[in-house]
Formats: C-alpha cells, sequence, structure tokens
C-alpha cells in the first residue's frame, strides 16, 4: 500500500490463469483468491480456493489444496496481502 493509502489502486495486482508454474513464482505472502466459486449453506458462495502464499518449502501441499478445489487452472486473482484484500474487499458492498 502506497504512503497515500489507496488501497484500491495497490492492493490488486494481476488476474491470470493460475497454473503451477505461476504458483511456485509467486512471492511468499501475497493473497490468491479463485475466480470459481463453492455453494457454502443455502445460499452462499465463496471462492474455492483463497490463501496467503506460503513458503517455498509448503508450496507443493498448497498446490494440493489448490487442485482439490479444482482452482488449477482456472482465473484467479492476486494482492498483496489478506489484509489489503479485506480492505478492498469492503469498499464492493
Amino acid at each position: 500500500m502506497n504512503k497515500g493509502g489507496n488501497v484500491r489502486e495497490n492492493a490488486f495486482i494481476t488476474r491470470t490463469k493460475l497454473t503451477k508454474k505461476f504458483f511456485i513464482e509467486l512471492p511468499g505472502s501475497v493473497y490468491v483468491v479463485s475466480n470459481c466459486y463453492k455453494k457454502v449453506g443455502h445460499n452462499k458462495l465463496v471462492p474455492a480456493f483463497e490463501e496467503s502464499v506460503e513458503s517455498h518449502e509448503e508450496r507443493e501441499a498448497q498446490w494440493g489444496r489448490i487442485k482439490s478445489a479444482h482452482a488449477n487452472h482456472r482465473l484467479c486473482f492476486v494482492y498483496t496481502s489478506f489484509e489489503d484484500y479485506e480492505k478492498l474487499k469492503a469498499t464492493w458492498k
């Protein structure tokens, strides 16, 4: 986030296909949100996968969770951090 505090301009990094190569090259602590959704409860949809990218040692296990959520090779959004994602998401309401 810049010194002016404009979360909208700085929280979002990119939107792209979530491939293993792209995922492995991401810096740690960025926040990945899939563009595919799962139903939770009666009428609520949530992203099938959303997590902070872990250390390189943990990426294989995390990639397994991405595949289990069927979010691999699907569109995803990458944000600077979970906190910035939450601040930006609050402006969407």
